[in-house]
C-alpha cells in the first residue's frame, strides 16, 4: 500500500511538460487508414481523427492530462476553383489547443494549430476544425504517421474573383460595340458561316439583342470577342477592350 501511495505522489509531482513527455513516449505511430478523394480519380491517404483520439486519450488518462480546444476562430474564408473548374468553399481555422495538468489546473501548455476545410457543400467548417484539432494533438505529442505529408504536391487552388454582373445597358452597349468593331475589321457577322459558328458556340440562333435575356446577350458577346481577338494582334485587342 505504501509503495502504491509513493507512486501516486510521484505522478502528481510531475509538471505538464514532464507529463506530456511521458505521454509522448506511450503513443506509437498512427497509420493513415482512410482514403480521401481529391478530384478526378485521385485519392490520398490520411489519418483518421478517431485513431488519433484513441491513441491520445489512453496516454492522457494514465499521465493525468486533459486537452481541449481552448479557442477557435475563422482565420480566412474564400471561394476556390481547382484545375478541373470545380468551385468550392474554403475556410481556414485557427485553434488554440490547451493541455492541462489535472493535478494543477494552473499548469498548462497552449499550442496553436491551423486547419483548412474545402467542400462544395456545407462540410468545410467541420473539415477545417477537425483538421486543426487533429494536428494540434499530433504535433503536441510528436505522433508519427509513417509518411511525409510534403512529398506530394496538393491540387492547385486559385481564388475565385468576385464577378461583376453587367446590367442590360452595359451588355447591349458591348454588343453594339463588338458589331461595329467586326465591321471595321471586315468581318460579316451576318454571313451564313459565321452565323452558324455563333449558333453552335452559343446555342442562340438569333444574334440580335434580347432585352429580356441578358445571359443570351453575354453569350453572343463572348462569341463576338473571340472573333475580334482572332482578327487583332494581342496588344491591339487589349487596348480596344479597355477603351
Amino acid at each position: 500500500m505504501a509503495e502504491k501511495t509513493a507512486i501516486k505522489t510521484s505522478e502528481k509531482s510531475l509538471n505538464i511538460y514532464q507529463k506530456m513527455l511521458k505521454a509522448q513516449s506511450m503513443i506509437e505511430t498512427v497509420a493513415k487508414n482512410i482514403e480521401v478523394e481529391a478530384g478526378k480519380q485521385r485519392t490520398y491517404k490520411a489519418v483518421n481523427e478517431s485513431d488519433v483520439l484513441d491513441a491520445v486519450k489512453k496516454a492522457e488518462h494514465e499521465c493525468g492530462i486533459y486537452s481541449f480546444p481552448y479557442s477557435r476562430e475563422v482565420y480566412e474564408t474564400k471561394e476556390t476553383k481547382n484545375q478541373y473548374g470545380t468551385v468550392s468553399f474554403w475556410m481556414r481555422f485557427k485553434v488554440v489547443y490547451r493541455f492541462v495538468n489535472v493535478d494543477d489546473t494552473n499548469d498548462y501548455i497552449d499550442i496553436t494549430s491551423y486547419g483548412d476545410g474545402v467542400d462544395s457543400l456545407d462540410k468545410a467548417p467541420g473539415k477545417g476544425m477537425t483538421y486543426a484539432d487533429k494536428y494540434a494533438l499530433m504535433k503536441a505529442y510528436k505522433i508519427s504517421t509513417g509518411d511525409d505529408a510534403d512529398k506530394e504536391a496538393s491540387t492547385e487552388q486559385t481564388e475565385v474573383k468576385e464577378q461583376h454582373h453587367k446590367s442590360i445597358d452595359e451588355l447591349v452597349y458591348e454588343w453594339s460595340k463588338c458589331r461595329k468593331k467586326l465591321s471595321e475589321l471586315g468581318v460579316d457577322y451576318r454571313s451564313e458561316s459565321i452565323s452558324s459558328w455563333i449558333a453552335e458556340k452559343t446555342g442562340c440562333d438569333n444574334q440580335d439583342a434580347d432585352m429580356n435575356n441578358p445571359e443570351k446577350i453575354e453569350k453572343v458577346n463572348q462569341a463576338y470577342r473571340t472573333l475580334i481577338k482572332s482578327k487583332m494582334e494581342e496588344g491591339s485587342y487589349e487596348e480596344w477592350l479597355n477603351q
